[in-house]
């Protein structure tokens, strides 16, 4: 009986990490933690963020990110020039050889730009990385709450 326990616990642990974790087997590519920033219902705007891990040894470049919860998706830059800071549109991101790309607020992010619905905490919004090869993953990020310091709410 306590081997059974043991074995189910297991498995749930596995189901919750594949919850957080998209990868393709094939491209070599693996998706962690993407997760939205919960916004007011009548945003235009939403920001996503996640760690996008390459295990191949060779690059590969993201050219673009759709969903069908918004009209576009754009790869943003915050960049700080003279004290001000702004937002840079970027037309793809480049994941080196077994390197890691992470997208976080203040940083590189996803811009998603108008919902097709209002989205509130604990959503799951899907997300289509397209790749220069034409290559597709598919992600779903959870929609969170978010405290002062742009931490998503432990949970």
């Amino acid at each position: 009986m306590k081997y059974i326990i043991n074995c189910s616990l297991a498995m749930i642990a596995a189901l919750l990490l594949v919850n957080t974790t998209y990868a393709s087997e094939k491209i070599g590519l693996h998706i962690h933690d993407p997760w939205i920033k919960e916004a007011p219902p009548n945003a235009t705007v939403l920001g996503a963020y996640m760690t996008i891990e390459n295990h191949e040894n060779k690059k590969f470049i993201i050219t673009q990110i759709t969903s069908p919860l918004f009209k576009k998706i754009e790869i943003h830059k915050s960049v700080t020039k003279d004290g001000m800071t702004t937002m840079e549109q970027r037309k793809r991101i480049v994941i080196h050889a077994n390197k890691s790309f992470i997208l976080q607020p203040g940083d590189y992010h996803l811009m998603l730009i108008k919902p097709t619905k209002p989205l509130k905490h604990g959503d799951l919004v899907p997300l289509t990385f397209t790749l220069e090869n034409g290559k597709t993953i598919i992600a779903k990020a959870k929609v969170k709450k978010v405290l002062g310091s742009m931490s998503p709410k432990k949970e």
